[in-house]
């Protein structure tokens, strides 16, 4: 049974947060210069996880980066480059990739 008066998480809320905090994209240049961005890892769709979770490389940068894709690998960028920018944002929030984001204090 829940506590009387317990506050109520509200997704909706949690997400403007991280907005406002700059958590929920990862904007970043391409090696052809261009000005590309990802959802922070808090943000993924499903399909980037699960493209994830069976090494789906070229999947995963599809999911994320959805219409911007084409022209980033025409650029001369690969999906593979996409696992560098999130190690960099891991580096740069003071987390090892897989902890969350969360849990840092």
């Amino acid at each position: 049974m829940s506590k009387p008066n317990k506050k109520v998480l509200r997704l909706a809320t949690l997400r403007q947060s991280a907005e406002e905090r700059g958590t929920a994209t990862i904007p970043f240049e391409g090696v052809d210069g261009e000005a590309y961005s990802i959802p922070g890892p808090q943000f993924w769709p499903d399909s980037a996880h699960e493209a994830a979770s069976v090494n789906d490389v070229p999947g995963m940068g599809r999911a994320l980066l959805g219409e911007q894709y084409d022209a980033f690998t025409k650029g001369g960028n690969r999906s593979a480059d996409l696992a560098l920018v999130v190690e960099a944002y891991a580096e740069e929030q003071g987390v090892t990739l897989g902890e969350s984001e969360g849990s840092q204090g």
